[in-house]
């Protein structure tokens, strides 16, 4: 069944375009956001690893 039927039919399945819509600007909106955290957070992972390594092979020292 299409969505023109399901609107034709109408009950709890018929939803508005707007709404769908409005949740793929959401999730647009959300993987903007997290794409950023996760770029900073991968950097704060190189550093944090090559401050490991440089610990482990000269001592600190």
């Amino acid at each position: 069944m299409n969505t023109k039927e399901m609107k034709n039919k109408g009950g709890i399945h018929t939803v508005k375009e707007e709404f769908w819509k409005a949740k793929y600007e959401k999730a647009a909106e959300d993987a903007e956001y997290f794409k950023k955290w996760s770029a900073a957070l991968l950097f704060l992972l190189g550093f944090a690893t090559f401050a490991i390594m440089y610990l482990l092979m000269f001592g600190g020292k």
